[in-house]
């Protein structure tokens, strides 16, 4: 089942909406846990439940490696962040391609 042009708009503004939420969450070191990351977390379920370990493993690899809590650079930290739940965003898009091809 190919997929037609608004499935595609619409997942590649699926994912962008993604990213640019994972991008303001993560794009300063003092801001603790907001909303806009909350947003981004709820829209990546259900496969972040499953992701969450390796999001959280290669955040705080970036963030050590880059001292971004003592005054490093963040934008490293950022760019791991906007990668990451990009490919969350593509596995959810993934997991519901395969349960529509089941379903028909």
């Amino acid at each position: 089942m190919a997929m037609g042009r608004r499935e595609r708009l619409a997942a590649g503004l699926y994912v962008a909406v993604v990213a640019a939420l994972a991008g303001a969450s993560f794009h300063d070191s003092g801001q603790g846990f907001s909303a806009v990351e909350v947003a981004a977390l709820v829209m990546l379920l259900p496969t972040v439940v499953v992701a969450l370990p390796v999001i959280y493993l290669a955040g705080a690899a970036a963030w050590s490696l880059t001292d971004a809590g003592d005054g490093g650079p963040m934008w490293p930290v950022t760019v791991v962040f906007v990668l990451l739940f990009a490919g969350v965003a593509v596995a959810n898009l993934w997991l519901l391609r395969r349960l529509v091809r089941v379903r028909t």
